[in-house]
């Protein structure tokens, strides 16, 4: 688990793959103040791994990193919190199991980490290692990722998803995934979605 108190990071739970950034690979049964930085704005847990936005609007990563879910180009772990790119225009940040999608202050969408099932959005099964922009539209508004597929939002309230379909948990009537954001029915009074495992579930205005 994580939280942010006042600005600081906290981390509580399993540690086996360093997903709780405090430089060990020991379980913590207690929240954990993680670092002295008190500039957190924003944390996501993923499968084994966990991503989190300060004030700044800069993106960080820490954990499991074999299908360079971390963003950093590389696959390898880290053990504490790492800054990823350079970029200060982060907004919203979702982790999945092995994946990531963000959204930056301009609309824009990006994908990174495991690309298996379309999960990505980007047309394709590879795995990216650094952060990729998925389309050229810059109308996303919110965004959640599950196990293998994501749930999206854009400002004209309609409601978009992706990846792995096997449970019907794109709400696209079909049990076969997709990998490219594909619109969800024709409402446009989405606000807000979340996806869980195998479900997904949502609000209307």
């Amino acid at each position: 688990c994580l939280a942010i108190k006042n600005g600081s990071l906290w981390a509580w739970g399993r540690n086996l793959s360093y997903q709780l950034g405090d430089g060990t690979f020991f379980q913590r049964n207690v929240p954990t103040l993680i670092g002295s930085d008190t500039n957190w704005a924003v944390v996501s847990a993923g499968g084994m791994h966990s991503m989190g936005l300060k004030k700044d609007g800069t993106l960080w990563a820490w954990g499991s990193n074999a299908s360079g879910q971390l963003g950093d180009g590389t696959n390898i772990n880290r053990t504490v919190p790492t800054q990823i790119g350079t970029a200060t225009n982060w907004k919203i940040i979702s982790a999945g199991n092995a994946h990531n999608m963000a959204i930056k202050t301009d609309g824009s969408l990006w994908a990174w980490g495991q690309g298996s099932s379309g999960r990505l959005g980007l047309g394709s099964s590879t795995h990216q290692s650094s952060p990729v922009q998925v389309g050229a539209l810059t109308d996303w508004q919110t965004v959640s990722t599950s196990y293998a597929s994501c749930l999206a939002t854009k400002t004209d309230g309609s409601l978009w998803a992706w990846g792995e379909a096997d449970e019907g948990q794109t709400g696209l009537g079909l049990l076969t995934g997709t990998s490219s954001p594909a619109q969800v029915g024709s409402a446009v009074t989405w606000s807000e979605v979340t996806s869980g495992s195998y479900h997904s579930a949502g609000i209307q205005t």
